[in-house]
């Protein structure tokens, strides 16, 4: 039986029965001397000696995870009301990798991880049904269009913003300021900031606008750009909201949707706007719904005045436009849309995207549709399962070739570094083009800089690449790198009867 030390051992590493980050790793508890048994563990936890509680002591040893008293209570209660006829072991460790993986303890998910083998062309069909069923029509990124040199400018300063990600970069904000001839200094990075938060349009009007206010502090900048994303001049609602230091659009809307339900009564013209703003932009209703409890969600909805029908609709519209932001398109190739994608797709700490699904899944009245999100989500979590039980993470990347969607796999593989190495990054990826034949490009990434080998099997194509190289160079300076080498090179032609553009695996190497 596994046992641990003296009371005053426990007490050392399980200090506050509320909080999680008190580990007592198995090869610890192998090396105490003069040991306790599990069923006195369980009476200094002042829980009773079951054999469920027994049983999950014994699992929370074997996976190095806290033991901590509210924990195996939950894992109890879970376990104890589970609607299955597996055994304890199975049902256990379900329920231990779904709380690693920070997933709700819930009987769907846990059917969800139980009967899933994760599978990329299925995820990959997944996407692309679901795309279908929210009616999303790709921008035709075949067609040529004479843009203006503000639309270019535009076009550009829209690319350096974070599409979900709260925050900015500062070499990014210096960057729009530049193009929008602006001094480059703190006091104008935080106003672009706070456009940029607020998901306003960040151009020269909208910058004197925020500029105008005569105390420039965070509060009071963000109050004047929410007002104008609100289309209010003035409002006692917006006067009672607490603005926090560095909130966004989400932060301000969720305080305005907890400041609604205590209101006795909404102004037309506030309710108005409000329902334009869920036009613009309706993940916020999306965040509401998961931020918020039931009760207080409701109340939301009949303040607004939304119907059952208007509400599920905003729902998926929103979900619509998260799914949407994770493709990547040959408009918005830039290394933020990337890191964007590959968060989302991927399954981040805070699981939004599989949250929305989710939510959707149990709003629609679509069969259809509930099956397509359902299985997404089954897959969302499989991945991340996939990634969090071996030592090399999957990565997929959406992106739409002419009508068609792939998914760039990467293989991300965890290597031991001496301490003597600079940490350095190196992969590659290769395309087939019709036109330009086989291209192969190597990296390495150390300190911010780089080593670029291309590899073409057509001479012409090697041509091209060569007349680039300098422009290649300067774009890298602009995003603060440093090209130690950059060349291409001829190698053997490989019979490919494929004409189509396709994407291979990306092997990553760290």
């Amino acid at each position: 039986m596994t046992k641990i030390n003296l009371p005053a051992t426990f007490k050392q590493y399980n200090l506050d029965p509320n909080k999680m980050s008190t580990n007592i790793g198995k090869k610890e508890v192998e090396n105490f001397a003069q040991k306790l048994s599990i069923k006195s563990l369980l009476q200094n936890l002042s829980l009773s000696a079951t054999k469920n509680n027994q049983a999950i002591i014994i699992e929370l040893l074997n996976h190095d995870l806290p033991l901590n008293k509210q924990l195996i209570s939950e894992l109890n209660d879970f376990i104890s009301n589970l609607d299955t006829q597996d055994n304890l072991k199975t049902k256990i460790k379900i329920a231990l990798l779904l709380k690693k993986i920070n997933i709700p303890l819930n009987q769907k998910f846990y059917n969800f991880f139980k009967n899933y083998i994760f599978s990329k062309s299925d995820l990959q069909d997944n996407i692309k049904q679901l795309l279908d069923q929210l009616d999303y029509q790709p921008k035709n990124t075949s067609s040529k269009t004479n843009l203006s040199a503000n639309q270019i400018k535009q076009k550009q300063i829209n690319n350096l913003v974070p599409k979900t990600k709260n925050t900015v970069s500062k070499s990014n904000l210096n960057s729009i300021l530049q193009k929008l001839e602006l001094p480059i200094n703190k006091k104008n990075r935080k106003i672009i900031k706070k456009l940029a938060n607020y998901k306003l349009k960040i151009n020269l009007d909208n910058f004197k606008i925020l500029q105008s206010t005569q105390q420039q502090t965070n509060e009071s900048l963000m109050k004047l750009a929410f007002a104008k994303k609100m289309n209010l001049n003035n409002s006692n609602l917006l006067q009672q909201i607490n603005f926090s230091n560095n909130d966004t659009l989400i932060d301000s809307f969720l305080k305005l949707s907890k400041s609604l339900i205590k209101t006795s009564s909404l102004q037309p013209q506030m309710l108005s706007n409000i329902k334009q703003l869920l036009d613009q932009e309706p993940q916020l209703l999306l965040k509401a719904k998961n931020s918020l409890n039931n009760k207080e969600f409701k109340q939301l909805i009949s303040k607004l005045n939304l119907s059952k029908q208007a509400e599920t609709s905003i729902l998926k519209e929103g979900l619509k436009k998260e799914v949407t932001e994770t493709i990547v398109t040959a408009n918005n190739i830039n290394p933020e849309s990337i890191k964007e994608s590959l968060n989302k797709l991927n399954l981040t700490s805070d699981n939004q995207l599989v949250k929305f699904l989710f939510n959707l899944s149990t709003e629609t009245s679509s069969e259809e549709l509930k099956e397509k999100t359902e299985n997404i989500v089954k897959q969302l979590i499989n991945l991340k399962v996939v990634n969090f039980e071996t030592d090399n993470t999957l990565l997929f990347l959406p992106i739409f070739f002419k009508k068609s969607l792939e998914l760039a796999e990467i293989q991300v593989n965890k290597q031991k570094k001496s301490e003597e190495s600079n940490e350095s990054l190196k992969f590659s990826f290769k395309v087939e083009t019709e036109k330009l034949d086989s291209i192969e490009v190597k990296l390495k990434i150390q300190n911010r800089s780089l080593n670029i080998l291309f590899l073409t099997n057509n001479s012409k194509t090697k041509d091209l690449i060569q007349e680039n190289l300098d422009l290649l160079e300067e774009l890298f300076q602009q995003q603060n790198f440093k090209i130690n080498y950059a060349g291409c090179k001829l190698q053997e032609k490989q019979e490919n009867n494929n004409e189509s553009l396709s994407l291979t695996t990306i092997d990553f190497t760290i």
